[in-house]
């Protein structure tokens, strides 16, 4: 074989192992390892897809269908990270966060919804959620809003992220109905990440 192939292929392999190696670090520096997470939603298919992917790196994921049974989890045990759909029968997930941080439960919490709406979003982030997201969710969106609310991102504590306090919650604006209207949008893009360094910490 020609001198010049052997060193082609010998580059060829040196990259291959670089990107390799990258490809081990970004799933290291993404790794939900320990991260104990509550996911609530109604839609069977999109809460068993979400845990699916927050298992896959590492999570431990417990889900909820309805918001009592998510208050019932919450006082059995600790969570680094409460997930909650905004549209759900009965109970919806603006009450859930009013009465938990009325409570003084101050969980970081991700809300999600299929509205993009930002009225919606405002409603949402002053009743006590940190981020707003948008249905469908990519993968690697889920995985990165959950590492930006915990000690393990580089932006610091959970502890740190913005809370609501019980006299702020009761002075939030009255609950929107659930029900779907002519303002549904397109899904699939990302609304609300930018919330989280804009609030301010505690």
């Amino acid at each position: 074989m020609p001198r010049y192939s052997t060193i082609r292929l010998k580059a060829s392999g040196r990259s291959s192992a670089r990107a390799a190696n990258k490809h081990k670090a970004a799933r290291k520096e993404s790794s939900l390892t320990g991260i104990k997470v509550l996911l609530v939603d109604d839609d069977p298919d999109s809460r068993e897809l979400m845990a699916e992917v927050l298992r896959s790196r590492g999570a431990s994921v417990w889900v909820a269908e309805s918001a009592p049974f998510a208050r019932k989890l919450l006082g059995e045990r600790n969570f680094e990270i409460l997930i909650s759909d905004l549209q759900m029968p009965g109970e919806s997930g603006l009450t859930l966060i009013r009465r938990l941080r009325v409570q003084g439960v101050t969980v970081p919490a991700i809300a999600l919804t299929g509205y993009d709406d930002a009225r919606r979003r405002l409603v949402a982030l002053a009743a006590g959620y940190n981020l707003y997201l948008l249905k469908p969710i990519e993968p690697s969106e889920l995985v990165l809003s959950v590492l930006s609310l915990t000690a393990r991102h580089p932006a610091g504590p959970s502890k740190a992220t913005s809370q609501v306090s019980a006299p702020q919650a009761a002075s939030q604006p009255k609950e929107e109905s659930d029900e779907p209207d002519h303002r549904r949008l397109h899904h699939g893009r990302r609304a609300g990440l930018d919330a989280l360094s804009a609030r301010p910490r505690r």
